[in-house]
């Protein structure tokens, strides 16, 4: 079934209801909209006020192109999820974006962290850089580990599609996710919330934000606890195979410094225990990958300790001609993870399956630095020009021990030293710069050409701290990622846009084992788009559609090693991924909000020196299609009481997760989520249901070949349900 072929008839009634609309204004199809003035406005800096500003008709301005912009100007595919939207639709974290965002798509993996993107065909290497760039609060994260935690005091959330290394650099390969956080309040005021779902899991939330000094300081202090026995069971072990223990606290303090002044400071910290590596034993076949009647079954308990901590400052100063803004900040996390070997519990055979377990150690330090200077004002002419820094050094460790029973329960206390196989030890650094700059003119009204790029330079380094004389590796990858688009406002409520932009994603080095190749090659993107905005009856409906082609060389994915127990990085000579996307907001009575988001994607590698048997099969992790379809109502019943409803369904076409079986696709999966709310003065108490159906899909497959278990699966998790109490103070939520 393609989602997008349902939708050609309504699109030529679409098209023509634009073209005759007398009514009609400007804007995006990807925001739910309120009807506007139709007077055209210039996206004044919000960053330099201290509330973001509060347009009472509806209009929508972004910052995803690194400048204030409105929505519906962007030449390129956007994607936004305001607060209201968030709230509404129970979103927790980047799966719930992705999950109603066309062609983007999460995974889970081995441990929280290591989450698997997909964007229009792109996706992550677990050896490797994602390939999306994030932002959180104008600082750019130097890994996706910082930007996957929960989502609980956001403004919103923008998703660009398409390769912005122009604007993003290095990874930007297929897009951008910014994540804007909640500002700080001038009154006092606040909000908390706990949960209840099944699972045994419990959440509590809260914000509280207001004024340090009237007019000159202002804070914001937020935090929020997950407890969750799981919902996935180890049914050898008699326990949740993916529980959770999780915490974070984050403050922001906001200094107004003048009326064109603004610096903040923002601190976070987290500390989390989850499950790990559930991952069960299926056979090569759709029938079996589907079938979730077996579970994990383990005689391992996984475990993954992390802790992260963030501090980010932001100074942004107008200038009359322009705004400069200067961020930076320092990144780290540190992970220790057990988990089960073998993946079964099951004794040696004494011949072929030899029990094992696994523990591994990450260490990430990161600092970054960036500055940039725009153009302010409405006329012809914008300009921008941008300067980064980044250093990571991030040490690794990953061992294997003998089970010498396979059977007996084991955890962190029973890791025997003398028992160990082997050990793998990493020690990696990188050091990027880059320099950037943009213009773009408006020769006529309508038209506008922009040209844009930015030249990356990024030094690696990789060596056994036990051996540097052997294994020490050093390399430079470096790329000019340029950008050009040109946008025409057919008539007031059409605009048309093309584009092409380059991405580059740096190579690399696995860690060092003697049979594993010991580097992967630099990823280039050439990415190719056409688009089409449009709305009609002043916004209440909405569309935006857009053709995309993606070319690939040395798309990095990484693979499985049996032999030596770790995973490699490689690169597959030449992917071409090409597709569409579709995305229609309707506002067709008071209170009530559609929403219709749909993409396909055809991925498909052409070259692979390596593997050349696997020359045309579609690149893992790609789903043939995506579709999103939900319903927002609110109704009033009265003063200060109302109802909301939030329904959505969604589907997941079939895809391949492995090339140790590039032919073995998963089948198509749809999922239901149900939200009731009942708001009465400052309560608000919620029912939910997410995959109400209780749909299983795979989330992982990847080949083992230990003499026990040949294909390794981690499921999906089944359905959550809850009830959730929420109290406002001041003027919040």
């Amino acid at each position: 079934m393609n989602p997008i072929a349902i939708t050609a008839s309504p699109l030529a009634g679409l098209m023509l209801l634009v073209a005759t609309s007398a009514t009609a204004q400007d804007n995006s199809g990807t925001q739910y909209l309120i009807p506007r003035a139709p007077a055209p406005r210039e996206a004044t800096p919000p960053e330099l006020s201290i509330v973001s500003p509060n347009y009472p008709d509806g209009d929508v301005v972004v910052t995803s192109l690194r400048r204030p912009e409105h929505l519906k100007d962007i030449p390129a595919s956007v994607t936004v999820f305001d607060r209201t939207d968030i709230d509404r639709a129970g979103i927790r974290d980047l799966r719930g974006i992705a999950d109603q965002t066309p062609n983007f798509g999460l995974l889970d993996n081995y441990r929280p962290g290591l989450e698997r993107f997909q964007l229009r065909g792109i996706i992550t290497p677990q050896v490797g850089d994602p390939p999306l760039a994030f932002v959180v609060d104008g600082v750019t994260a130097p890994d996706a580990e910082f930007a996957t935690q929960q989502l609980f005091d956001i403004e919103r959330v923008e998703i660009l599609r398409g390769a912005q290394g122009a604007l993003y650099g290095r990874s930007a390969v297929g897009g951008t996710v910014n994540i804007v956080t909640q500002a700080p309040t001038d009154k006092l005021q606040g909000w908390v919330s706990g949960a209840y779902e099944n699972g045994d899991t419990q959440r509590v939330a809260g914000v509280v934000s207001g004024p340090v000094i009237a007019d000159k300081i202002y804070f914001r202090l937020g935090g929020y606890g997950n407890r969750s026995d799981g919902l996935i069971d180890n049914v050898y072990l008699d326990t949740g195979a993916d529980y959770v223990r999780d915490m974070s606290l984050s403050g922001l303090l906001r200094f107004q410094l003048g009326p064109m002044t603004k610096f903040d400071l923002r601190g976070q910290f987290g500390k989390a225990r989850d499950g790990i590596g559930y991952y069960d034993a299926v056979e090569p076949s759709r029938a079996s990958i589907d079938d979730f009647a077996a579970q994990g079954s383990q005689n391992v308990l996984g475990i993954n300790r992390r802790e992260s901590h963030v501090i980010s400052a932001k100074l942004e100063q107008g200038l009359g001609f322009g705004t400069l803004t200067v961020a930076g900040g320092y990144f780290h996390t540190n992970d220790a993870g057990l988990a089960d070997g073998d993946l079964t519990a099951l004794p040696s055979d004494g011949v072929t399956f030899f029990p094992s377990y696994q523990y591994a150690l990450d260490r990430l330090n990161a600092w970054t630095a960036e500055a940039r200077l725009h153009s302010t004002g409405s006329g012809p002419f914008r300009w921008a020009l941008g300067s980064f820094y980044e250093r990571r050094h991030k040490v690794s460790t990953f061992a294997v021990y003998n089970d010498t029973s396979g059977t007996a329960r084991l955890t962190e206390k029973d890791i025997d030293p003398s028992q160990q196989l082997f050990e793998i030890a990493d020690d990696q650094t990188s050091t990027t710069w880059a320099l950037s700059g943009e213009a773009s003119y408006k020769p006529v009204a309508g038209l506008e050409i922009a040209i844009a790029g930015r030249y990356d330079r990024d030094y690696r380094r990789s060596f056994d701290p036990r051996d540097k004389a052997t294994t020490d590796a050093r390399a430079t990858f470096d790329r000019f990622q340029p950008k050009l688009s040109l946008s025409y406002r057919v008539m007031p409520t059409v605009q048309v846009y093309g584009s092409y932009g380059r991405g580059f994603r740096s190579g690399g080095f696995n860690q060092y084992a003697p049979t594993v190749p010991r580097a992967f090659a630099a990823e280039t993107t050439d990415s190719y788009e056409l688009g089409l905005k449009a709305s009609a009856f002043g916004d209440l409906l909405t569309m935006s559609a857009a053709l995309f082609r993606n070319d690939q060389s040395n798309a990095q994915i990484t693979t499985f090693n049996p032999v030596t127990f770790t995973l490699q990085n490689v690169a597959i000579d030449r992917v071409r991924a090409q597709g569409a996307e579709l995305e229609i907001a309707l506002h067709p009575a008071t209170g009530l909000k559609l929403r219709y988001a749909a993409g396909y994607t055809d991925s498909t590698i052409r070259a692979f020196a390596f593997n050349p048997a696997v020359v045309g099969a579609a690149m893992p992790y790609v789903p043939d299609f995506t579709m999103a379809l939900s319903a927002d109502w609110e109704k009033q019943l009265g003063t200060g009481t109302s109802v909301t409803t939030h329904i959505a369904y969604r589907m997941t076409g079939p895809r391949s997760f492995t090339l140790d079986f590039p032919g073995l696709k998963s089948g198509t999966h749809g999922f239901v989520d149900l939200r009731i709310g009942v708001k009465h003065g400052p309560w608000t108490v919620t029912a939910f249901g997410e995959n109400i159906l209780n749909e299983r899909m795979p989330e992982d497959l990847f080949g083992v070949f230990n003499g026990a278990v040949d294909l390794a699966r981690q499921p999906n998790r089944p359905r959550r349900y809850g009830l959730e109490l929420k109290r406002s103070f001041g003027t919040a939520g």
